[in-house]
């Protein structure tokens, strides 16, 4: 109720069409850049928020567009996210020690894999596993779970495939902004290993904001943690307009 919000639906979800492109870093940069192009006047700044892929976006267009970062943003939250190794530092396959990971070609045909999915016990339970914490309630579950159903089978093998062999590390370098990062200790998509790497890199070049530790929220942390999110948003709202000030 008091600050303009824009969302949009990532190529291939919701409303948003899949297009003809071959999916992968460049088109979440362009895609964010036309969103930016469209949603933010000349001669001001917005806040970007990314959770997940969402701040894999902002990554890659960091990594495109650096010139356009200090023009157009005046502050980052990265929720959940990382920028590389996504396959092998997943802790989806709970292996005993001795075991070695799952072999990332494996993983990689995994993720891409087409296959229908249909509302069950299994498919709660999984995802629950997967993508919340054992603390997440019915309802949220329910929600994620909906939109997990709801994305085209298509659309979530060619992400999956993309995301598999993602590579952004360089894009933290052109984040020139206060940047927070957030993640909770029982992510199993992108495990605190990976918020701790971002944070190293944004903290050297001076532009970590604060690193945020949310104890027992899963991936879905803008779902399970709305409120410490929201927070996180208000205080980097704060910072620039103070910054402005």
């Amino acid at each position: 109720e008091n600050y303009r919000v824009v969302v949009y639906d990532q190529r291939g979800h919701g409303n948003s069409d899949a297009g003809a492109r071959p999916l992968g870093a460049d088109v979440l940069a362009d895609d964010l850049n036309s969103v930016l192009d469209a949603t933010v006047p000349a001669g001001r700044t917005a806040i970007l928020a990314g959770h997940s892929m969402g701040g894999m976006s902002i990554i890659a267009w960091a990594e495109k567009y650096p010139d356009q970062v200090d023009r157009r943003v005046a502050g980052v939250l990265l929720a959940s996210t990382g920028t590389d190794n996504l396959v092998a530092d997943s802790a989806i396959v709970p292996l005993p020690q001795r075991f070695p990971k799952v072999p990332v070609p494996v993983a990689r045909r995994v993720m891409g894999a087409t296959v229908p999915l249909v509302e069950s016990s299994v498919t709660t339970r999984a995802l629950r596993y997967i993508a919340l914490s054992p603390n997440a309630s019915g309802a949220e579950v329910a929600f994620c779970q909906q939109i997990v159903l709801g994305c085209p089978p298509r659309t979530r093998g060619g992400w999956g495939h993309a995301l598999s062999a993602l590579d952004i590390h360089e894009g933290l370098q052109n984040l020139t902004v206060p940047t927070t990062v957030l993640v909770g200790t029982a992510d199993r998509l992108t495990p605190p290993v990976h918020a701790r790497r971002l944070a190293a890199v944004l903290e050297e070049a001076g532009n970590l904001e604060r690193l945020v530790v949310l104890d027992g929220v899963g991936h879905m942390s803008s779902v399970e943690a709305i409120d410490r999110v929201n927070d996180e948003l208000l205080h980097l709202v704060g910072k620039a307009q103070a910054l402005v000030g």
